[in-house]
């Protein structure tokens, strides 16, 4: 056997080997694409699950908060007097109970600020945050309400928010039908 045999037979012969380690590479990049989808795919559910315990973690706590305030704003006879006759813009009120209804929509409306926040942050879900704007709504276009809004509410972080929804005042109840529905004391008696 000649120079030129051996060196084409080996010639041969590597080819052969490369292209046996390239069908085993190709194999083997396979399997580890494969792997890095099923990783790929687990962490993004797990992300998706992590996402959703936060919101819901947020939504619980949120009610939470909102419960609170509620309960500051409404919690006894005297509180509920204060803001009916804060929203019906009473002049007999003194600067007193007049600075204690501002904190009583200062409140609501810090409330309304972070679930607004949350809601633009895809924390919390767009229909509850709806009903809450309803309820600001509902407050702010009571006589009182508005009257301290265009005095005060230049302070809120939310002001150009707020005064886009009262300008496209959507038909939400007024403060006064609301609270005649709440506090009604006659029986309600099913239709059956």
């Amino acid at each position: 056997m000649d120079h030129l045999t051996l060196a084409q037979l080996l010639g041969n012969y590597g080819e052969f080997i490369g292209a046996i380690a390239v069908v085993f590479t190709l194999g083997y990049l396979a399997v580890q694409v494969k792997h890095s989808r099923q990783s790929l795919d687990a962490s993004t559910r797990s992300a998706e699950e992590n996402r959703l315990v936060m919101k819901i973690s947020g939504e619980s706590e949120w009610m939470r908060s909102w419960n609170d305030v509620l309960s500051e704003v409404y919690g006894s006879a005297e509180k509920i007097r204060l803001m009916s006759r804060g929203l019906s813009n009473d002049p007999q009120m003194t600067d007193e109970e007049y600075m204690a209804f501002s904190m009583q929509l200062i409140l609501i409306l810090n409330h309304h600020h972070l679930s607004l926040q949350m809601s633009k942050n895809g924390m919390r879900d767009q229909g509850a945050h709806q009903a809450l704007e309803n309820f600001i709504l509902m407050v702010l276009t009571s006589e009182g309400g508005r009257s301290w809004w265009d005095r005060s509410g230049f302070v809120m972080d939310q002001y150009d928010h707020v005064n886009a929804l009262l300008a496209n005042e959507p038909n939400v109840p007024t403060y006064t039908e609301w609270e005649q529905l709440l506090f009604q004391r006659e029986e309600m008696t099913p239709q059956l």
